[in-house]
């Protein structure tokens, strides 16, 4: 971490001992003071102050490491911020926020509550229930070629894009998403996933009567991620559905066939 091993305060990072090395010569020229024989009659005093001088002894020393391990968990605090925050940059996951203006990957992002994806639903399936796979399914394909457009040259390479789509996916709060088998000879992948937000939220929109696969844009994300990798066109299709009961949700990726 930088300025990890440097020093604060014209001390070591914990500044233990300097701080109280330059306390600890006035308390020792009183202590002599008070050891200065007197007489009989002045030993109550002696002890007194021996135990006034422990006292306040003590009281400093938890009061400086009190304020040492306060100043060193704020500065590991704020080096691990800042850690952070130079992680996300380096990964591209860096969230602004200006003037209302949410910006995610040098992108606008606006956040949409589980609430609001279900009103969404609803609103649809009331003026045109035939329209909703289809439409969720072209708007994830769309999403998934932007995606691999969007990757670095470097991140090009067929294994280390769909990682990077995981990745993504994952982070964007779709789910949690694997995959199981990508064979680039045929083309062929297969992906899973749990708690995927298109299956978890279907049961309370309530517009499904039967048990059915529903993630129609996690599908169109990957055939449009897929058909942009792999420079041919490739159709998804969901084989099982937490939805209708199933463990997990499951995709097949497939070259499309005339």
């Amino acid at each position: 971490m930088s300025g990890g091993d440097g020093t604060r305060n014209g001390g070591t990072r914990n500044g233990g001992t300097r701080r109280t090395g330059q306390r600890w010569p006035a308390r020792q020229v009183a202590r002599s003071a008070a050891l200065v024989p007197t007489g009989g009659t002045d030993r109550p005093r002696l002890e007194a102050t021996e135990a006034t001088d422990t006292t306040e002894a003590t009281d400093t020393t938890e009061a400086t490491d009190t304020m040492e391990t306060t100043d060193t968990m704020e500065t590991t605090g704020t080096m691990g911020a800042a850690e952070m925050r130079e992680a996300a940059r380096a990964g591209g996951g860096v969230a602004e926020q200006s003037a209302g203006v949410l910006v995610v990957r040098g992108g606008r992002v606006i956040v949409m509550t589980e609430q609001a994806y279900i009103l969404l639903l609803r609103i649809i399936h009331e003026h045109a229930p035939h329209v909703i796979k289809y439409a969720f399914y072209d708007m994830g394909y769309r999403t998934g070629v932007d995606i691999m457009a969007g990757l670095t040259e470097s991140d090009r390479v067929p294994e280390d894009a769909v990682r990077r789509f995981v990745e993504r996916y994952v982070q964007a709060g779709y789910g949690d998403l694997t995959v199981n088998h990508f064979d680039l000879a045929a083309p062929e992948a297969r992906l899973s996933g749990v708690n995927l937000f298109e299956a978890s939220l279907a049961s309370r929109a309530g517009i499904y009567r039967t048990p059915r696969v529903v993630d129609h844009y996690t599908r169109g994300m990957f055939a449009g991620f897929m058909s942009e990798l792999l420079k041919r066109e490739v159709v998804c299709e969901e084989v099982a559905c937490q939805f209708r009961g199933d463990p997990r949700c499951e995709f097949v990726v497939l070259p499309f066939q005339s």
